[in-house]
């Protein structure tokens, strides 16, 4: 089973970043999402391909065109936050109400029931695990939110499952679909997204895709533009690993998509018999 999925934001949304967490200053920056969007929805048409989009709710609220134009063509919408603040420097208050505004916001605009969640930069990691009860209490149904491997902003190298499983937490439990991993030597691989998938050569991916039986592809719309600007605050390792393979990343997508099937993830749910998969349960956990 392959899934992909996409994070429907600007360039200048970033995690980490002093001016980019500064929601006054996002207005000021030029904006490049449009373009995005209509390079990828006519990448996607031309291959006949179907896609998950976690959308930022300020940026549905500030094109809410945009949003209906994925849905027009089939594609479907996920939350992706309202202002894509990272979960561990939030509390469950604020949480809430950002998750919230951020649903209500997309099912305004969409018409639809909003039902997935993706964290901003993975950020769901141990000690902050009442985010999943968060989601239920807004109406949330999935979260692909769990990174299983290690990352700056989040991430677990010891998660207990890299396929999917249900997160039950305090007796309350949600659809988790993680990041996808490998397993080598002992420590955790990612390649399906980002600039794991941007730098590792192209026949190591298929080889990972054939070898695992669950891959989740992730892709932020801004990764397939190598020209995007970049803040001055970004050290060297911060923008090797954001424009490293930029120039190349349609073409290898491109053999990606040709070479594998890939569905959505309201496909994937269809298709997964929940009450087959592992039940993990982080209410004795501080840290995974």
């Amino acid at each position: 089973m392959n899934i992909l999925t996409f994070h429907l934001e600007d360039w200048f949304h970033r995690v980490g970043i002093a001016e980019a967490d500064e929601i006054d200053k996002w207005d000021s920056y030029p904006s490049k999402v449009e373009n995005y969007v209509y390079f990828l929805l006519d990448y996607l048409e031309k291959r006949n391909q179907k896609a998950t989009f976690f959308v930022l709710g300020w940026t549905a609220n500030k094109y809410p065109h945009l949003v209906k134009l994925l849905i027009e063509k089939g594609h479907e919408i996920g939350v992706h936050s309202y202002e894509h603040r990272l979960i561990y420097k939030m509390n469950p208050q604020s949480f809430r109400a950002d998750t919230k505004r951020a649903v209500s916001s997309l099912e305004d605009i969409s018409g639809q029931k909003m039902r997935y969640y993706r964290a901003p930069g993975y950020s769901a990691m141990g000690g902050y695990n009442w985010m999943f009860e968060e989601l239920i209490e807004c109406g949330l149904e999935l979260d692909s939110s769990i990174f299983t491997a290690a990352r700056s902003h989040g991430g677990s190298r010891i998660f207990p499952s890299n396929k999917p499983c249900i997160v039950e937490y305090k007796g309350n439990r949600i659809k988790e679909l993680p990041i996808s991993s490998l397993n080598i030597a002992g420590i955790r691989m990612v390649y399906s997204g980002g600039e794991y998938f941007r730098s590792l050569p192209y026949f190591f991916t298929k080889w990972a895709t054939s070898y695992n039986n669950y891959t989740m592809a992730y892709f932020r719309l801004r990764e397939f533009d190598k020209s995007q600007p970049h803040f001055k605050g970004m050290g060297y390792f911060r923008l090797l690993t954001t424009y490293l393979g930029l120039g190349n990343n349609s073409q290898k997508l491109d053999n990606w998509l040709k070479d594998f099937t890939f569905i959505t993830i309201s496909e994937a749910n269809k298709q997964i018999d929940w009450e087959d998969v592992p039940v993990v349960d982080l209410t004795p956990y501080k840290n995974y």
